[in-house]
């Protein structure tokens, strides 16, 4: 017997020899690493088209004509919170919407300029980031008292949105609740109220009903002679719908990605979306299975007769979805992905006369040649939807900008 000890030291011995093996002489196809990433050259990456962010950015503008707070909370929907809000913030965008604060102070520290809204809590020991990084917040809950006089104690006035629950039952006050809060916040020193919100459920007849509520409860703050500014309502759903709903503000979040927030815009394609992020890796093995012979734990999937695979450095940790049914884009072509997937690995079936070798570009979402994946494709093969399959991917992958 051996303990795990001594096979592991026998087996960094056995790796050592390993090293002067052809196959680690041939030259890298993996590329330099780019600025800021510490000299290390990843073995999988995100890039971002900025053509593609502008394109999607004057769709959407032209479609709703008022101004646009874009929702760019979980790290830009898993494209880059930084690099993403950079170009949006090059773009002349009105605003940026985020549900962290820690979202918002890494923007800044970004120098991004324009305007930042936390829809995170209301957490009044946190006044002094409010101010200092120049951040709104959304008062949807917590003690705005508290708030207030925290800053009021720093001569400072806190940028505010007042939320309403209009009946999604999430965040924001009770709609029935709302004007005495209006009341009291708009009252308060050291905050400055600057507009009215609410979140729609999406159901068509119900969200006529919450666009109704807001407006009764905008018109009745106005009866008593407080200014909310600007009403905001449509997310990324909302602005395929009539002109009702965008109000003074629209709030999009997927469709500035290139993706439809339901099955029927996508059908539609009204705005001819573009795709923004593709998601790449290398092959890192090539292996011929014989008959019989097995791959991953369990011996997960048999052979049935002699099949060639391509072993890949990306698994569930990277954010891929398990499904049984995804494919891969290698040299331009399809290939089936093994029900194999592991935390960091997974295995691509190649034809037994494929000349894909290690150091071929991976195309898990994205385009090579004429073939294309989008994150609509690997989200109905995980039977999830477009937003998981987007936000999942880990944020520690590398996002690139392409120039």
């Amino acid at each position: 017997t051996i303990n795990r000890r001594d096979f592991i030291f026998l087996t960094g011995l056995t790796g050592l020899s390993a090293l002067t093996s052809p196959w680690l002489k041939r030259p890298s196809r993996y590329g330099q690493p780019q600025p800021g990433e510490k000299n290390i050259t990843p073995e999988s990456w995100i890039e971002l088209n900025p053509d593609h962010i502008q394109w999607n950015l004057k769709q959407i503008r032209q479609k709703v004509k008022v101004p646009i707070m874009a929702v760019i909370k979980a790290n830009a929907y898993g494209h880059g919170l930084v690099e993403f809000g950079k170009i949006l913030d090059q773009s002349g965008i009105d605003a940026l919407m985020v549900c962290e604060l820690q979202e918002a102070v890494t923007l800044r520290e970004s120098s991004i300029s324009c305007p930042i809204y936390n829809f995170g809590p209301v957490i009044p020991q946190n006044t002094d980031i409010l101010i200092q990084h120049n951040i709104s917040q959304f008062l949807h809950s917590g003690d705005i008292q508290e708030l207030s006089r925290q800053a009021e104690k720093r001569n400072a006035n806190t940028n505010c949105h007042i939320h309403i629950d209009t009946g999604m039952h999430r965040m924001g006050f009770p709609c029935e609740n709302a004007l005495p809060v209006i009341q009291m916040a708009s009252a308060l020193k050291g905050l400055s109220i600057s507009g009215i919100s609410t979140t729609l459920t999406e159901d068509k007849d119900f969200d006529k009903v919450q666009l109704q509520t807001l407006q009764s409860i905008y018109d009745k703050a106005k009866a008593l002679s407080i200014d909310l500014g600007m009403r905001h309502a449509a997310s990324s759903a909302g602005i395929f719908e009539s002109e009702s709903y965008f109000l003074d503000m629209t709030r999009p979040g997927i469709v500035l990605y290139g993706y439809y927030p339901n099955e029927r815009t996508l059908k539609e394609d009204a705005l001819s979306l573009r795709p923004v992020l593709s998601f790449n890796s290398r092959v890192v093995d090539v292996k011929t299975v014989e008959p019989g012979e097995s791959v991953s734990y369990l011996r997960e999937y048999k052979a049935k007769q002699r099949e060639k695979i391509a072993v890949i450095p990306v698994g569930y940790s990277s954010g891929y979805p398990v499904s049984g049914k995804a494919q891969v884009l290698i040299q331009g072509k399809r290939y089936p992905v093994l029900d194999t997937i592991t935390a960091n690995h997974m295995e691509a079936k190649l034809s037994l006369d494929s000349s894909v070798a290690p150091g071929d570009q991976v195309t898990m979402i994205g385009t090579q040649g004429n073939e294309s994946i989008t994150a609509d494709d690997l989200a109905s093969w995980a039977g999830i939807s477009n937003y998981k399959a987007l936000i999942r991917l880990n944020p520690t992958i590398p996002r690139r900008v392409m120039h």
